[in-house]
């Protein structure tokens, strides 16, 4: 999943405004692969008890991200990077064991890109 996550941070930080984790290496290290990013600053939306908070950054999603996430759309599912493996989000490998996955394709544009894990713990918050 690293190499999935490290291509998509590229994707989204060269194609689109949304604010992420500047990639800076995946290595592999005593056996362990790891994905060095920049240190982002912030608090997480989850901790956060402001509602005002929350309905700020809702209103951030709905006005940016979510427009912006919409218009990236690509001929197959999976990775921004058509070399990586096929690896379908845990909820579904959880449930199913089959060792490949078969990459759906289409003559158009008719997958957009998602972000399987777009919850409060997923979110930082800038406090300035």
């Amino acid at each position: 999943r690293l190499p999935n996550e490290a291509a998509t941070l590229k994707f989204i930080a060269s194609t689109t405004t949304i604010p992420v984790p500047k990639f800076l290496d995946l290595y592999e290290e005593n056996g362990l692969l790891h994905l060095e990013t920049e240190r982002v600053l912030g608090i997480s939306l989850e901790d956060m008890a402001s509602k005002n908070a929350t309905k700020h950054v809702t209103n951030c999603l709905e006005s940016s991200v979510l427009p912006q996430l919409r218009k990236l759309r690509h001929h197959t599912i999976g990775s921004v990077d058509t070399t990586l493996p096929l690896t379908p989000p845990s909820r579904i490998t959880y449930r199913d064991k089959r060792p490949n996955w078969v990459r759906k394709t289409s003559r158009n544009t008719d997958f957009v890109f998602c972000h399987n894990d777009l919850g409060q713990h997923n979110i930082l918050v800038d406090l300035d």
